[in-house]
C-alpha cells in the first residue's frame, strides 16, 4: 500500500489518507477519523436543531414515516397469529411505534393551535378594551361608549 500522509486540519496530527480520513473539496485539506467522525456529529445535530426551529421535531420526516410504517405492519400482522397474546403484544407495541412517530407531530400541532386561540383570545380583549373606552361623538357631543353614538347612532369615528 501507498502511504499518502497529511495532516489533520483540525487537530494537527499526521495520518495515512489512505486507511481513511475526510477530504473537503473547497479547502483541499484532510481530516483524520477521530475529528471527522466528532465534525459528522456536530453537523448531524445542527441540521436537527435548524429543523427544530423549523417544524418543531428533532426527528425527521423519513423517521417519523418509517416508525409509523413499521407500526402498522406490527397491527396487521399481529392478527395473523393464532394465539391471543401474540395478537395483543402485537397491536401493543405496532401501536406504541405509531404513537411514538406520531407524537411529536401532534405536539407542534396543539402548541400552533393553543398559540391562535391565544392570538384570537388576546385581539378580543383589545377589542372589548376598545369599545369600553369612553369617547365623544363629533356629531351630537355627547360622551358615549360603544360603536356607535347611544344619542344619535352616529358610528365611531
Amino acid at each position: 500500500m501507498s502511504k499518502h500522509m497529511v495532516v489533520c486540519m483540525n487537530c494537527g496530527r499526521r495520518f495515512d489518507a489512505s486507511r481513511g480520513g475526510y477530504y473537503f473539496k473547497t479547502s483541499r485539506r484532510y481530516m483524520c477519523p477521530k475529528c471527522g467522525k466528532e465534525h459528522n456529529r456536530e453537523v448531524k445535530e445542527a441540521q436537527a436543531d435548524e429543523r427544530e426551529a423549523r417544524t418543531g421535531m428533532r426527528q425527521s420526516t423519513g423517521a417519523m414515516i418509517a416508525k409509523i410504517a413499521v407500526g402498522l405492519l406490527f397491527v396487521v400482522s399481529s392478527f395473523a397469529t393464532d394465539s391471543v397474546g401474540a395478537t395483543l403484544t402485537g397491536i401493543v407495541i405496532g401501536l406504541a411505534l405509531v404513537a411514538w412517530g406520531m407524537l411529536p407531530w401532534w405536539k407542534i400541532k396543539k402548541a400552533e393551535l393553543d398559540a391562535k386561540k391565544a392570538e384570537a383570545a388576546d385581539a378580543a380583549v383589545a377589542e372589548a378594551a376598545r369599545l369600553a373606552e369612553p369617547w365623544t361623538c363629533p356629531a351630537c357631543g355627547a360622551d358615549t361608549k360603544g360603536d356607535a353614538c347611544e344619542y344619535c347612532g352616529r358610528p365611531r369615528p
